[in-house]
């Protein structure tokens, strides 16, 4: 094996390659073609590009491994392709610009694409290496970013004959991941039935400049939901018997973020202002106590704003309310094996007033597929008692940690032989492509590993360069293993 310092430069000519071809989700062809290009550079003769442009490479095994194990190593080959406020960047034809400085390297106002370009330049270096190994299969998907659906439109038969499975996507390099969470996107609609406005005065009531953050990575770390959070005063209020309808309410970002923000025009009279604004403080009070420590930069205001023409029903405005606060946010169950990982917990995502409708996302996740469901088959009862219409997404499997991982020890051996050190088995509650492969074929033996990358999905994204060229050593070291 060469040295590091030749292994970090192949990286950077791979990255180079790469920068040529932004390729953001539903637009990889170019970089697909490019791949294509490669690995028939280097010497791989069967590879098929399919209709989702998913990459599907033969590479037969090395004299003296012929009858080890199929083993498949996969990454995705989309990005997220964001750039600073300002910066003339078009994600379709703008050239990625590399910045390596010292062991780290970015690029200049833009998404790097490490996520996962790290990944797919450690598997062209292996073949370009041609370390020992026994059959490989070299899987390239699009799609990653937005809905796997490369993974999912994957011909089932390049999964099924697998034995192993390494997926090069994580984002540690001192930690193998074993498990991952399924998912599935949920909408909660209800048809408006706008009335003349009936009060004298209108407020805007604004929850934010909560934590926010993944509704995966940190669902368990005890935050609260912005948007929750105003309804829950929204019910307050209620409680207390002030006489008020809703005008607009709208809040979050993402199905996959726990929003930081949600506001509320809010259609009262006037004399009961005092009143709203006092409750409005009860329930900051109670929140500051239940959630110190954590939420305490959390804040709510109360802006007068212009009295509008027309207002939910009041049975809108009271249904939306009692839906919002019914739906539980958070974690709902902790893994049994492993503690510090939940196994369910949901997100209301966002919130959007339009025209005629008010509608919002609910993105449960679950360690195991039969735990999803059986939350999802409760949601349209909630649905139902609340005069919402229901739509569900399509279920993305999870990928279930495997007790008797044979593969996972393979790894752990190989990385302290070359770095030293001991590595972590995690799991996380987020979703992976590895669910899907799970799904066609359960009894694979399947991880996932990664360098260290940081600040992905954004302009500031950056990835230690010693940490790939450590992961490709361990990759070789674990296929020489595999007999």
């Amino acid at each position: 094996m060469v040295q590091d310092k030749e292994l970090i430069e192949l990286v950077m000519e791979e990255f180079k390659g790469f920068a040529k071809h932004p390729r953001p989700s539903h637009h990889e062809k170019a970089i697909s073609d490019y791949l294509v290009n490669r690995l028939q550079a280097l010497g791989v003769t069967e590879v098929v590009q399919d209709e989702a442009y998913n990459i599907i490479a033969e590479v037969p095994a090395t004299t003296g491994y012929e009858k080890a194990p199929l083993t498949i190593l996969q990454g995705h080959m989309d990005m997220v392709c964001v750039a600073k406020p300002g910066y003339p960047f078009d994600p379709l034809t703008s050239e990625i610009k590399l910045i390596r400085e010292g062991n780290i390297l970015r690029a200049d106002r833009t998404s790097l694409g490490a996520d996962d370009g790290a990944g797919l330049a450690s598997i062209l270096i292996l073949l370009k290496l041609g370390v020992d190994h026994g059959p490989l299969r070299i899987i390239f998907t699009t799609d990653e970013e937005t809905g796997m659906t490369g993974a999912a439109r994957l011909n089932p038969k390049y999964i099924y004959d697998a034995q192993n499975i390494i997926n090069c996507d994580s984002e540690n390099l001192d930690v193998i991941c074993t498990g991952s969470a399924g998912s599935c996107h949920t909408h909660f609609t209800r048809h408006i039935q706008w009335e003349n406005t009936i009060h004298d005065y209108a407020v805007c009531i604004k929850t934010h400049e909560f934590i926010g953050g993944h509704s995966g990575e940190t669902i368990s770390h005890g935050k609260s939901n912005a948007i929750q959070a105003l309804a829950e005063t929204l019910l307050a209020i209620r409680k207390k018997g002030i006489d008020y309808r809703l005008a607009a309410i709208d809040g979050g970002d993402a199905a996959n973020a726990i929003p930081a923000n949600s506001s509320a025009v809010v259609v009262c009279n006037k004399k009961d202002i005092d009143a709203i604004n006092s409750t409005i403080t009860s329930v900051k009070e109670a929140f500051y106590r239940i959630y110190k420590g954590i939420e305490d930069k959390a804040k709510w205001d109360v802006e007068e704003v212009a009295v509008p023409v027309h207002t939910f029903s009041l049975k809108d405005t009271e249904m939306l309310i009692n839906l919002l606060c019914i739906l539980h946010c958070g974690t709902f169950v902790m893994n049994q094996s492993l503690p510090r990982l939940p196994e369910l917990s949901s997100n209301i995502g966002t919130i959007k007033t339009t025209d005629d409708i008010v509608t919002f996302e609910y993105f449960p996740r679950a360690g195991a597929d039969d735990r999803l469901s059986n939350l999802l088959q409760k949601l349209p009862l909630f649905a139902e008692l609340t005069g919402f219409s229901y739509e569900q997404g399509k279920q993305e499997p999870a990928w279930t940690v495997n007790a008797v991982s044979r593969l996972a020890p393979l790894y752990e051996k190989a990385f302290e032989k070359v770095t030293g050190r001991k590595v972590r088995k995690e799991a996380v509650h987020g979703g992976l492509e590895t669910g899907h492969f799970y799904h066609l074929n359960s009894s694979a033996d399947i991880i996932s590993i990664g360098p260290n990358t940081h600040d992905i999905h954004s302009a500031d994204e950056s990835v230690e360069l010693d940490s790939i060229a450590t992961m490709i050593r361990v990759l070789a070291e674990t296929l020489a293993n595999i007999r």
